[in-house]
């Protein structure tokens, strides 16, 4: 990436010309935890653990997706289908799943264009039926896919053939059909290597991981964010995008994810193995760093590279997988970090001293839609671990896992050319 940075500063040039140059927007930010954007914060409570007739979770591989029935007393894993995907010489990059439990939808890139795949699921077993006119042919290559909790859009983060700009595409979705249509405007540009994407609770705001050139800084790693109007249209934030550490894009972050009061983001920051914690304003969807922040993940002084980011649905709980640094000396040795959320200002406290040890080189972490279990795509071997989230957030290896889910261990999305983050999604119906 560094070779390309001067092509990059001339293409972003134009995107980024009226942004806030970042040193001075985050000194005239507040960074009272307790009143993000300067308003003050609503008071949060835990909301009641949620209970599901069935819980699903899918798997994504380079030729099939595959439907597992999540038991809700054990959190084991029992396979119940694996849906081809006719790709066309495509290969798949990300999975999304509608909040409702009712759709699925997989991106898919390769020599012949790019495509989504979109499928009803059946509430008994988790079948996948393709919806008519799927797959749905889109312009652009995407990298990690979403629905907004409304379930009423997809978006996906896209980055081009030579890595030098990104956008964000929107489809409405059609309630009963399932079928995808382009929102007014898209893509919206979005910098460059776009790494992950999510939306808040409240379906107003969506953020997206990746870089930006700041003015006397070059590129950094940052947070792009949007509000999203009432036809799914994307409008910039104002003084978006928002850094996310003080490095350049060496190791960009690759995950971003809001807490469920709609208060708190958190991105992790690779390069310095740590995670920022930011104030999301309720009225702008802008987003100020909060007090303490970053938060060391891992041990001192040993580059672990902190990934993908999972947050509890009751907001107590935050889970960090890192690449590395789970067991000394071992490159793959990957491991997944818990942490105590304090929910009035967001900040991290670390459960134990030691991680949970995962499979090799994990790549994306999930947490089933009930609170109790957390489950980790491993990207070396293919394979899902599976954890027991205990009283005070610690976790227990469930056992008989982790269990290869993938037959060809790498779907997932696709980045710099080749798969890199496994992916995985889950969802509850009733």
């Amino acid at each position: 990436m560094t070779e390309r940075l001067p092509m990059i500063r001339n293409t972003l040039a134009l995107f980024l010309a009226s942004a806030v140059v970042f040193g001075c927007h985050h000194t005239e930010t507040s960074h009272d935890a307790n009143a993000p954007g300067g308003a003050a914060a609503p008071e949060f409570k835990m909301p009641a653990p949620s209970t599901y007739a069935r819980e699903f979770l899918f798997a994504l591989n380079p030729t099939t997706v595959s439907a597992f029935v999540i038991d809700s007393n054990s959190g084991a894993l029992t396979l119940t289908t694996r849906t081809p995907l006719t790709l066309n010489e495509q290969q798949p990059t990300s999975i999304a799943i509608n909040p409702s439990g009712r759709q699925l939808f997989v991106t898919s890139y390769g020599s012949s264009g790019a495509s989504i795949f979109a499928f009803a699921i059946a509430l008994s077993n988790g079948a996948l039926t393709p919806v008519s006119g799927s797959p749905f042919q889109i312009a652009a290559h995407a990298i990690a896919s979403v629905v907004a909790p409304s379930g009423k859009f997809l978006y996906f983060a896209s980055e081009d053939e030579g890595a030098v700009t990104s956008s964000v595409s929107g489809f409405s979705i059609d309630p009963d059909s399932g079928a995808l249509r382009p929102v007014a405007g898209s893509p919206f540009a979005a910098g460059t290597c776009a790494r992950d994407i999510t939306i808040d609770p409240s379906s107003r705001f969506l953020y997206m991981a990746g870089c930006a050139i700041v003015q006397d800084r070059g590129s950094i790693s940052v947070l792009v964010g949007y509000t999203i109007n009432s036809n799914g249209a994307l409008s910039p934030i104002a003084n978006s995008p928002f850094p996310v550490g003080t490095s350049g894009i060496l190791a960009p972050t690759t995950s971003v994810a809001v807490h469920s009061s709609d208060r708190f983001v958190y991105a992790p920051d690779p390069f310095a193995s740590s995670i920022w914690v930011f104030n999301l304003d309720p009225g702008s969807g802008a987003l100020a760093p909060v007090a303490g922040s970053p938060f060391m993940v891992g041990f001192p002084n040993i580059p672990n590279q902190p990934g993908a980011v999972a947050l509890d649905p009751s907001g107590q709980f935050a889970y960090v997988v890192t690449n590395r640094g789970a067991i000394s000396g071992v490159d793959t040795a990957g491991g997944v970090w818990g942490f105590n959320v304090d929910s009035g200002i967001g900040s991290l406290r670390p459960i134990a001293a030691t991680p949970t040890r995962t499979g090799d080189s994990p790549s994306n972490a999930i947490i089933d839609p009930s609170g109790k279990f957390v489950y980790v795509a491993n990207r070396e071997n293919g394979s899902v671990s599976a954890y027991k989230i205990d009283a005070g957030g610690t976790l227990t290896p469930l056992p008989g896992l982790p269990i290869t889910v993938m037959p060809e261990p790498g779907g997932g999305r696709w980045a710099g050319g080749s798969f890199q983050f496994v992916d995985i999604v889950a969802v509850g119906v009733n």
